[in-house]
């Protein structure tokens, strides 16, 4: 690899798809900026060059470069346009990706806004989470008249480490598939790597708000996709906005469901994510 010292920041996209992409201050990222208006557009493929190089390139190509001055002018411009956006960003982007597109989620929330331009494919949003941990899930959709929903994969791997720290735990990781929750939907179709089904749950009315809580007792690789439920009960995607964040848990004494029960219900960071 080669060094660099750029620091983390929004830069011209060097796919040339976007106004912006967010470098990390180690890697791109998969957010994008088009107009002030923030996205999801993972990147996949050959590594790409840092800002810097990219600008070097450009450079070397014989492609006119502003003046100092212009930058300068240039920047503040920049900088006022995705002042929000960067203010947001705050929470968007306070995790690294591990160099695949995969988010560690780690003490900070994280959103995804997904455009939603293909409806009969959901986008799927890798995500590291660490042992021992509850992730909390808001998820809202554009779409009045579909149910906000959220569909976590992951591999046999974690359902295993799971099972062996909570006995009862097989009761509900039983190894589901994905079409099995969603029988329009296949791990394959969308892309997702992971192949069983650890989480599923939905709002109560269309158009509401979905915010739940997911129990991490064991670390792993999780595939978080946020879907829309149709009348018939199929899942769509779609124009929708999911906010995960990771909160702690003391699981020490923690043997089986009941217990996990106990724990969740007594955390006051989960009190709005849990009904009464």
């Amino acid at each position: 690899m080669v060094e660099t010292h750029d620091s983390a920041g929004w830069y011209p996209d060097p796919t040339g798809n976007h106004q912006l992409r967010y470098w990390d201050g180690d890697t791109w990222l998969g957010n994008v900026s088009d107009q002030g208006v923030t996205s999801d557009d993972p990147l996949g493929g050959k590594p790409l060059p840092s800002p810097s190089q990219a600008a070097s390139e450009d450079r070397a190509s014989g492609q006119p470069q502003p003046s100092s001055t212009t930058k300068s002018k240039t920047a503040i411009i920049v900088g006022a346009l995705v002042a929000v956006v960067v203010i947001a960003a705050a929470v968007f982007f306070l995790t690294r990706g591990d160099g695949n597109n995969t988010v560690a989620l780690k003490d900070k929330p994280v959103t995804f806004t997904d455009a939603g331009k293909d409806a009969t494919r959901p986008t799927v949003h890798a995500v590291k989470v660490e042992g021992n941990r509850a992730v909390t899930v808001t998820v809202k959709g554009d779409d009045a008249n579909l149910v906000p929903a959220i569909i976590i994969e992951t591999n046999q791997q974690v359902v295993d480490a799971v099972n062996s720290h909570i006995s009862d735990a097989s009761d509900q990781l039983g190894g589901d598939k994905l079409k099995d929750v969603c029988s329009n939907l296949r791990e394959e179709d969308i892309g997702a790597t992971g192949n069983v089904t650890y989480f599923f749950d939905f709002a109560g009315d269309a158009g509401s708000e979905l915010r739940t809580v997911v129990p991490v007792p064991a670390a792993g690789n999780f595939e978080f996709v946020p879907v829309l439920l149709d009348e018939n009960g199929d899942c769509r995607g779609g124009k929708v906005t999911t906010t995960i964040a990771a909160v702690p848990l003391d699981l020490g004494k923690v043997s089986n469901l009941s217990d996990l029960d106990s724990v969740l219900s007594v955390d006051s960071n989960l009190s709005d994510f849990i009904p009464n």
